[in-house]
């Protein structure tokens, strides 16, 4: 007896596109897609890059610090010149040059305590600069542990949780956005040359990306919105009624604990400069001593050819403080200061090779209703083409002479999902 054949032959409404659902292979791709890691580096093209081994570097004028000396530097030369004028052009009418040269012995000694202090002063900021560095390392590091640690914990400890299961799609997109929330943060949103829609890209959902983009000002930080989601993932990967999931939970607590003081270290060191009382008292020393030095050199010498050793050597006692007041805080988009960009594209480019690393580069369509309607419409077009093809609509012949119309043709299997 041949089995009956049901078609569809009732025309339906085209349903509007649907759009694909979240695979891991479209957060892997996310994470690498060359507009979004070319939108980071342009976070960074500020930056100077040098030859630690060559000493032709010294020909080069950006990144020095120009701007903030400009001002004492111009001071002292209109007053080298007044003086230039006055001893020479007028020919010291007070005849006070004489008494001028004899403040050497009174001018010179002022130089050693400022000269203490500039190095102590240059010295803590290259500490400061250290230190930075060593908690934007620290951010990157626990981003790597912290994923490898989150998918490895989706794999094996939750039975619902596979190479591509929501929970450790959300682990990777949180953990990529890290970086780039505590970057934001530190970095001011005015005046940057940055696209930082461009940045995020696909790495969050829409909606999730509006809320990272808007958490901005005196009371809404994108890197707070972030943890709090990440710690909200943790529990979600954890079953505190099992003591391994219960070591799970804090180790992936401890960890995010670790981002978050490493954040706080570059907050602190970004928000607090130097004491005032210290940075006041240095400079007021520091251009005294210039002042009176250029007034008893210009006397010393009689010709106009001391301005320039003299503007010389006050370039280089006001560029150690230049060089301090730079490197104190490495953070703003200045030519001196630190590569956040290029943290976040390591953190992205590490993240991507965990995921292959466990596998989830594959891609598994997970099953939600946009997708559902999606088969369902696709399945209604291929019964229009070929009615004879619509093979999941065969009643089958189970032993006893029933029907059935199981869309498996395995008995006692449930339909699977579409695997692309």
């Amino acid at each position: 007896m041949a089995l009956p054949i049901f078609t569809n032959n009732t025309k339906k409404m085209p349903s509007p596109p649907q759009s694909p659902p979240p695979t891991a292979t479209s957060v892997y791709h996310a994470l690498l897609t060359p507009q979004r890691l070319a939108a980071l580096a342009d976070c960074d093209k500020n930056l100077v890059s040098y030859n630690p081994q060559s000493f032709l570097l010294v020909f080069r004028i950006r990144g020095r610090r120009f701007g903030m000396i400009l001002l004492p530097l111009v001071a002292l030369l209109l007053w080298d010149l007044a003086w230039i004028f006055y001893l020479i052009g007028m020919e010291d009418p007070l005849e006070i040059a004489e008494t001028l040269q004899g403040l050497e012995s009174l001018i010179t000694p002022i130089l050693t305590p400022v000269s203490f202090l500039l190095v102590f002063r240059l010295g803590r900021a290259a500490v400061r600069y250290w230190d930075a560095r060593a908690a934007m390392g620290k951010m990157v590091e626990v981003c790597r542990t912290l994923a490898s640690t989150a998918l490895m914990g989706c794999r094996h400890q939750q039975p619902q949780c596979n190479d591509d299961d929501d929970m450790a799609q959300e682990f990777v997109r949180w953990i990529a956005a890290f970086p780039m929330a505590v970057k934001n943060f530190l970095r001011p949103w005015e005046g940057l040359d940055c696209n930082r829609r461009q940045e995020i890209g696909n790495i969050l959902s829409v909606p999730d990306r509006v809320r990272f983009l808007h958490a901005k000002g005196p009371n809404q930080y994108a890197p707070i919105l972030v943890l709090n989601e990440l710690r909200q993932l943790a529990f979600q990967v954890s079953d505190t009624r099992q003591q391994q999931h219960s070591m799970l939970f804090r180790q992936l607590n401890e960890q995010i604990d670790l981002l978050t003081g490493a954040w706080g270290a570059m907050e602190r060191i970004n928000g607090t400069p130097l004491p005032f009382v210290y940075v006041v008292h240095l400079r007021t020393f520091l251009l005294l001593y210039l002042f009176l030095w250029h007034m008893q050199a210009i006397a010393q010498s009689g010709s106009w050819i001391a301005i320039l050793p003299l503007q010389l050597a006050s370039w280089g006692l006001l560029g150690i403080e230049a060089a301090a007041v730079c490197c104190e805080r490495p953070f703003q988009w200045d030519s001196n200061h630190l590569a956040l960009g290029k943290a976040c594209i390591v953190v992205s480019r590490n993240l991507a090779q965990t995921m292959e690393n466990f596998g989830m580069t594959t891609t598994r369509v997970v099953p939600t209703k946009a997708h559902d309607n999606s088969m369902a419409h696709n399945q209604a077009k291929v019964d229009k083409l070929s009615p004879t093809k619509s093979s999941l609509l065969l009643p089958i012949t189970e032993p006893g002479g029933k029907e059935s119309n199981s869309k498996s043709a395995v008995p006692g299997e449930e339909p699977q999902d579409v695997v692309a």
